[in-house]
């Protein structure tokens, strides 16, 4: 009872059915027994109870509004309970059976691949026709990426801008527990099996989250052998310290206890400018004996160069001030080799690398054995004369022995 048919052969198929519309030839109900049920249209055909059906297989496009579909005046659609979107789960990898916006041969819209294996159940946004962002079932979002495997899972470039924002945290990596449940960024690479390996990371290590004094650690982790690999690198600390090498620096910059080159000014082959350290000495040091190290003040571009410690040795100054008071305002230094001698006196003349200004500089001189040599020969050099650019020095042996075979040095010191 209460049933309402409207048009040729509708409802012919309802039985025992109660409160049944239909609208349309041959609009009818899919069995004798439905309750409410409503088809609309030519040959609609409405399978449920409680169910509106509008038009039959046919129909591709429904029109809500006032109008022709070419001068068609919009309409609001008001749905208090569900709407349901492909019921049948017909949809695939598209937009066929889904919400689309726009006329007909749109490309933008939503759907549900009900069908295959990529994202099925998800929820799919599409713009000409390109799946642009997925939704997983289980919850993952993917932009660029309809096979999201993390919360938020996008294939290219990300731009975060705070210009109306202002403040820190314009991307915000969130840890709440000290020693644990580091906030951190990983970096992956993909190997020759097509897995994701994370090779490099930067983390922040939570030193304190007692509110108030909340403090956090920063490290730099690179690996050679994927994420099992991975080492801290490089350390700033929550009170500024850097550390290389140095987990714990103490001081602003810290490096590792490790002997060898420690920094590179220029030039990154063996030689180079640069530091290093070897047992209970600090190196610095230049490419080659070409090349000098200067000490003075004032800025690269404009220098007041006050030593020059040359590449062959030899130390060029402006001065030296020594314990007694007695200041010297030019030296320089550096070492000659003497050669071989069949008597027990060689001399040998060396030139300044600069002139004295006055006549008489005073020299102080030394011979000793060649390097690495075992002899324990005595000698003494003394000076047989001197100008402002050179000064012959006397070399004799002191001991009972005549002559030398080995190549003899003569370290000297020149100071006016």
């Amino acid at each position: 009872s209460g049933n309402t048919a409207i048009g040729r052969l509708g409802l012919q198929s309802n039985g025992a059915g109660s409160y049944n519309t239909s609208l349309g030839y041959q609009a009818n109900v899919g069995s004798s027994n439905l309750t409410n049920a409503t088809a609309i249209g030519y040959n609609a055909i409405v399978n449920s109870s409680n169910t509106m059906q509008w038009g039959n297989s046919a129909i591709t496009d429904i029109y809500a509004g006032v109008g022709t579909a070419a001068t068609l005046h919009s309409g609001n659609a008001i749905i208090e309970r569900t709407l349901n979107v492909d019921y049948q789960d017909q949809n695939g990898s598209a937009i066929a059976y889904g919400i689309k916006f726009g006329g007909a041969g749109t490309g933008e819209g939503i759907g549900s691949n009900r069908t295959t294996a990529v994202n099925q159940w998800g929820l799919d946004f599409y713009t000409a026709f390109a799946n642009r962002m997925c939704i997983s079932n289980g919850g993952n979002v993917g932009i660029g990426n309809i096979q999201p495997a993390s919360a938020l899972d996008v294939n290219g470039q990300i731009t975060i801008d705070q210009k109306n924002f202002g403040g820190y945290g314009g991307l915000l990596i969130k840890g709440n527990t000290a020693v644990s449940n580091y906030p951190n960024i990983g970096f992956s690479t993909q190997n020759t099996s097509a897995s994701d390996v994370i090779s490099a990371a930067i983390g922040g290590n939570i030193t304190n989250n007692t509110a108030g004094s909340e403090a956090i650690d920063l490290g730099f982790y690179t690996s050679t052998s994927g994420q099992s690999g991975l080492a801290q690198r490089m350390v700033i600390k929550d009170n500024g310290n850097v550390g290389i090498g140095e987990t714990s620096p103490t001081v602003p910059l810290n490096f590792a206890s490790t002997l060898g080159d420690k920094i590179s000014l220029w030039g990154n082959g063996s030689n180079h400018y640069g530091f290093g350290i070897q047992p209970s000495l600090l190196q610095v040091y230049t490419l080659d004996a070409s090349n000098d190290i200067a000490f003075g003040y004032g800025s690269s571009g404009s220098f007041t160069e006050n030593v020059r410690m040359k590449g062959n040795g030899t130390t060029v100054t402006k001065g030296l001030q020594v314990s007694n008071g007695t200041v010297f305002t030019k030296m320089q230094s550096g070492s000659a080799t003497v050669g071989s001698c069949a008597t027990a006196q060689k001399s040998i003349t060396i030139f300044f690398p600069v002139a004295f200004a006055s006549g008489t500089p005073k020299v102080f001189a030394t011979a000793r054995n060649e390097p690495a040599s075992s002899f324990n020969d005595a000698f003494s050099v003394s000076v047989r004369s001197i100008s402002s650019t050179s000064v012959t020095l006397n070399v004799q042996r002191t001991d009972s022995i005549t002559g030398w075979g080995q190549q003899l040095l003569v370290d000297w010191f020149a100071v006016e």
